[in-house]
């Protein structure tokens, strides 16, 4: 809650200055003209300070009467509210069904409580939505809801999770190969075959030897 009345306050503390600095200007150039004041009685920094003090408040006050009656009001285009609990949402009429095995919950509408009640709002789930609950992904209680202005519609972002088996792989030996043997460890014992590959593979010296070298030039 502090999140949303911090983000309110800065949306809203622009718009009132802004609007009183454009007031303060003018109601000044309303008390020059009130109090007949020439070009040398506004040559004092006393007279001119006083007068910008005045307009000031005057705009400031008559700023806070207009958002108190509701015509001057922030233009916001876009809300997002996170919904974290069940309380706060749930989905209407959800029906079972039965995917590769694998029982998923699908709904199309969803309830928001609100402090007039339960407001439905009813969904169009895209694509993606059906490709991860026939991959055995299952919607859960934390979501996401954004009021879009400009376009005029409500984006429902809802998070799903999946229980993933950890592959566990059995039956690997460790093998390491060496010019002229191979090791392999069974159970707790290591054993070493002798294989003689620098001996009969053909020009095997030469090769290592180059090798490194142009390693070394590239």
């Amino acid at each position: 809650m502090y999140g949303l009345c911090q983000e309110a306050v800065e949306r809203v503390s622009p718009l009132r200055r802004n609007r009183a600095r454009q007031y303060s200007r003018e109601i000044f150039d309303e008390l020059v003209k009130y109090l007949n004041l020439g070009i040398k009685d506004l040559g004092g920094r006393r007279v001119v300070r006083y007068l910008w003090r005045r307009s000031c408040e005057i705009a400031r006050h008559q700023v806070d009467l207009e958002m108190s009656d509701g015509i001057l009001v922030p233009r916001i285009n876009s809300i997002s509210l996170w919904l974290v609990d069940d309380h706060v949402w749930k989905p209407v009429n959800p029906t079972k069904i039965n995917i590769n095995g694998v029982v998923n919950t699908f709904f199309t509408s969803i309830a928001i409580n609100t402090h007039r009640g339960w407001m439905r709002i009813d969904l169009e789930p895209s694509k993606e939505f059906y490709k991860l609950l026939a991959r055995g992904f299952k919607p859960t209680s934390y979501a996401k809801i954004k009021l879009d202005r400009r376009s005029r519609r409500v984006l429902f972002h809802l998070s799903l999770e999946k229980e993933i088996e950890i592959y566990r792989p059995g039956n690997i030996k460790p093998i390491d190969v060496n010019e002229s043997s191979v090791a392999t460890l069974y159970e707790a014992f290591a054993a070493i075959l002798e294989t003689g590959l620098a001996k009969t593979t053909l020009g095997y010296s030469y090769r290592k030897k180059k090798y490194p070298e142009e390693k070394w030039i590239r």
